[in-house]
């Protein structure tokens, strides 16, 4: 490994580092169980190796390749053919690495009174320069406000307050075929990864965000609530979280079409603030009150 990424300084240490990662978590056993393999000419061992060894020395595998033309340790095609496998199960080894981090080495560190949560959220992921990238669509840029290419990754992560570890995700496309600039993709076994990614990636977030939910319960229950904002916060996400015994924390959505049942009326979420028992809180904490509501027949305190 020191000569795969040779040229850098911290070359012996980021080879060190990796090698006790992989070992003490059995990445090599978890890779094989998750599908994800290669067959003749550099071994697994060494090609996981070099590329753990670019995330965290934050080198792009292109421009590295580049950099040492003269005595590359894998061909970019080699590279691509091993991240392009359809039956390569990357969500699943995903998930068996991070609850494996999370059980046997998080869990002993973290107190006992301390909160544990599953966060939910999407980010952008933006491919503006791309043309024939599969299901490539027109997607919503929340923070610059506009349409751009590309897609949302939707990522489920534990937290402890502390510590964040990824532990399932997912490539959302667009649920319109308007908005879907590229369709075509290589051939891919009905019953493979691949496949089942590519049907996945035309789901509605909301459904999306329950699978990956189902997911992370297979490997973990160590945590308490599940989080996320008001994009995910539907009647019907809520109570399908509930409904698998798991409490949320998230925020709720102002729309004229939800009501919040309180008493023997139903309220907007702008209207619940002038019910608000505001005498019981407490001067200075920053809470303007607490009420009790029926949110489409499950109880939700805000």
């Amino acid at each position: 490994m020191t000569t795969i990424l040779s040229g850098f300084k911290e070359n012996v240490q980021t080879h060190s580092h990796t090698v006790n990662f992989i070992k003490r978590f059995h990445v090599m056993d978890t890779l094989k169980t998750s599908k994800i393999n290669k067959g003749k000419g550099y071994s697994l061992a060494l090609l996981v190796q070099f590329l753990l060894g670019l995330a965290f020395t934050c080198k792009n595998l292109y421009r590295y390749l580049e950099q040492v033309k003269n005595e590359k340790p894998f061909s970019k095609n080699l590279v691509y053919r091993f991240l392009d496998n359809p039956n390569a199960n990357w969500q699943l080894f995903l998930l068996k690495l991070g609850s494996s981090i999370i059980n046997d080495y998080m869990s002993p560190l973290t107190d006992t009174d301390r909160t544990n949560v599953l966060i939910f959220d999407d980010s952008l992921y933006s491919r503006n320069r791309s043309k024939k990238v599969e299901l490539l669509a027109r997607v919503y840029d929340h923070v610059e406000h506009k349409y751009v290419k590309g897609f949302r990754m939707l990522t489920a992560g534990w937290s402890d307050g502390a510590s964040f570890v990824p532990l399932a995700f997912s490539l959302l496309s667009s649920t319109k075929p308007d908005n879907r600039l590229y369709e075509q993709g290589p051939t891919v076994p009905l019953e493979s990864p691949g496949f089942t990614r590519r049907q996945e990636a035309l789901l509605p977030t909301t459904e999306m965000v329950i699978k990956l939910l189902d997911q992370a319960l297979e490997h973990t229950r160590n945590f308490s609530y599940v989080l996320f904002d008001s994009w995910f916060s539907w009647p019907t996400v809520i109570n399908e979280v509930k409904a698998r015994q798991v409490d949320v924390i998230c925020m709720l959505k102002d729309m004229k079409h939800i009501t919040y049942g309180y008493g023997e009326q139903k309220y907007r979420l702008s209207e619940l603030y002038t019910v608000l028992d505001k005498t019981k809180t407490k001067a200075n904490s920053g809470i303007f009150g607490s009420i009790l509501v029926d949110y489409y027949g499950t109880p939700a305190l805000g």
